[in-house]
């Protein structure tokens, strides 16, 4: 999260994306992370192999967030590593579940093929508002001075199960689950990639669902509540804060206390 900002080491990062993190596309053993902002510049800090957001340092190519600015560069690429930091992290947990920590006498709890286990998870970063005319709605007229961060700031994030509906179209089995992550550039909310909670529980969708069932009906709402589990990972009521202190909702709202399920 922006404050604080602290300097980590990445683990199974790929040392190409020096060159292809320029444009916003990084890779990893189980993250595989791109940029959709429509207005985005060349991250020319790829190149030096850091991604630092914490001080304004031009010599570096670094600057601190702004977070009353949707757009501001280069600190706008903190998305994409955020996202990938915790995906990593998440696949990690999932490997564990399935295959570190899973040697039960009985041949272990969890299956040992699970998607995403060779496979990186997609996510793609800072989605435009595609939701509004999916559902029949229309956006404001372009004559609204916030149009373009209307369009562009859409705020929520999803997880999409794509397999049955390849299977379905070539009518062959998929040798891969499809099931890309997506998080919005946010109008309302700061950027939805910016903290864990998110990418926690838009990732569990994408491999849980598929393992369980969990897709379409009663079972896309059993899907949320588990998928919200890992949200616990995490210091939410902090990351949930920050996230609604955006440019347009500045006071934080009031959350329930540790412990509450709502």
């Amino acid at each position: 999260m922006p404050c604080g900002q602290q300097r980590v080491s990445l683990r199974k990062f790929h040392p190409t994306n020096r060159v292809s993190g320029l444009a916003g596309t990084l890779t990893g053993t189980h993250a595989l992370v791109n940029k959709a902002l429509a207005t985005k510049q060349p991250f020319a800090q790829a190149g030096l192999g850091t991604w630092h957001f914490r001080d304004n340092n031009p010599a570096g190519f670094e600057a601190r967030t702004n977070e009353l600015d949707q757009f501001a560069e280069p600190a706008e690429h903190q998305d994409e590593i955020n996202a990938f930091f915790f995906t990593t992290y998440l696949l990690e947990y999932v490997d564990h579940l399935h295959i570190g920590g899973d040697n039960g006498t009985l041949g272990g709890r969890f299956p040992d093929d699970y998607p995403n286990k060779t496979n990186p998870l997609p996510a793609t970063v800072h989605i435009p508002d595609i939701i509004t005319p999916i559902q029949g709605r229309s956006y404001p007229p372009a004559t609204d001075p916030e149009f373009a961060q209307k369009v562009l700031g859409l705020d929520n994030a999803f997880a999409l199960n794509l397999t049955s509906i390849i299977e379905g179209v070539t009518g062959t089995k998929s040798p891969l689950v499809v099931n890309p992550t997506f998080y919005g550039h946010g109008f309302l909310f700061n950027d939805l990639a910016l903290e864990g909670t998110v990418p926690y529980h838009e990732g569990m969708h994408a491999i849980t669902s598929p393992i369980a069932g969990l897709e379409g009906g009663t079972g896309r709402r059993r899907a949320q509540g588990r998928s919200s589990r890992y949200v616990g990972i995490h210091d939410y009521r902090q990351c949930v804060a920050w996230r609604l202190r955006g440019q347009r909702a500045q006071t934080p709202p009031t959350l329930p206390r540790s412990g509450s399920q709502s």
